[in-house]
């Protein structure tokens, strides 16, 4: 009975201490810890100074005030080593600042892989026929390029596919594995590929797919118009950190200017323009396409990731690409009428 008693005491005395708690003042009770989520979006801000973000960054040359056209020179080598296989000097490196400064020569890239595909396919057209041609330019890109934003397209493809939630796709985004949905990804982006440039480019007549034939330069107008994308939405969205490893602050450093953006598209509409021998139809289609395109991508990836990455950027430099010769590959429009007129007995 005395023990009774006491376990009762003790369940009061417990009890009371609970209460105690209780009536504390707010103040006076701990706050819970709240551990930091990796994977949370970065604090939107003014990130147009790179110099307050992250001056480990910034190159020693920089700081002590190097010319504008080193500045310019260094910041297209870096975007070259970055993006291509081309050989650079080996003062080049994947400094941070220096990627961040080379997002304005993405279009001028897109320039260079697109002629390297054109002059791959001119030499397998000459050799066997236009449609080992396509393949041979896209072997010739891919190549060149090291299937770095194919990469992007199936990690996309696997991460959205199979992911439930925000953690578990950029989870699936850093596995190097390679699952059904990325395959199935990859094999659809680079079909659709092909066959866009194989009705441009594959010497198919006008009878049996009456689209307007355009010279082996829509490779280019294809390559610059991925690229822009990616600096479009690196400007419109922030850039997230894709892993606990990434270098903090990354989203500030990789942030385009406004001025950069401006440049970028300037340069950019006019390679397109070049590219496409000056066709007006064929300029405000890619464009538009390609704008719409690339504006509804950054919003379905931001809308679940809070932020773009590094593998988003690719895959929307790739579907970006197919929707420009897809667009390109569109019959004319007055057959369509006439077609659809023949459908309808008009």
């Amino acid at each position: 009975m005395a023990r009774k008693k006491a376990g009762t005491k003790a369940k009061s005395s417990s009890t009371d201490g609970v209460q105690d708690v209780a009536e504390r003042p707010d103040s006076a009770v701990s706050a819970p810890v709240v551990e930091e989520d990796p994977f949370a979006p970065p604090v939107k801000t003014d990130r147009g100074d790179l110099n307050r973000y992250l001056n480990e960054q910034i190159p020693d040359n920089v700081l002590a005030g190097m010319s504008f056209w080193m500045h310019e020179y260094q910041a297209f080598l870096t975007g070259i080593m970055f993006f291509t296989r081309l050989p650079c000097p080996i003062w080049v490196d994947h400094n941070l600042y220096w990627i961040s400064q080379s997002t304005v020569y993405f279009p001028l890239i897109g320039v260079i892989v697109g002629l390297f595909g054109t002059i791959a396919y001119k030499f397998a057209a000459f050799l066997w026929h236009p449609t080992i041609g396509v393949l041979f330019s896209t072997l010739a890109t891919v190549w060149l390029t090291g299937a770095f934003h194919e990469d992007g397209v199936a990690d996309c493809f696997d991460a959205f596919g199979g992911g439930w939630g925000k953690a578990e796709i950029l989870r699936i985004m850093r596995d190097s594995r390679l699952g059904t949905y990325g395959c199935i990804g990859l094999v659809l982006v680079l079909g659709a590929k092909l066959s866009g440039l194989n009705l441009l480019l594959g010497g198919l007549t006008p009878v049996t797919t009456p689209v307007m034939v355009l010279s082996p330069m829509v490779l280019v107008a294809g390559h610059v118009m991925g690229r822009w994308a990616c600096v479009y939405l690196l400007y419109a969205h922030p850039y997230m950190d894709d892993a606990a490893q990434s270098a903090p602050g990354k989203h500030f450093v990789l942030y385009v200017t406004p001025i950069r953006l401006v440049v970028g598209t300037a340069s950019a509409f006019a390679f397109t323009a070049w590219a496409l021998q000056g066709s007006l139809y064929h300029l405000a289609l890619v464009w538009v396409l390609g704008t719409l395109t690339t504006i509804a991508a950054g919003r379905y990836i931001v809308s679940i990731l809070d932020g773009v990455i590094g593998d988003s950027l690719g895959a929307a430099n790739q579907i970006v690409e197919v929707v420009t010769y897809l667009a390109l590959a569109v019959r004319p429009l007055d057959v369509v009428a006439a077609e659809l007129a023949a459908v309808v007995g008009l």
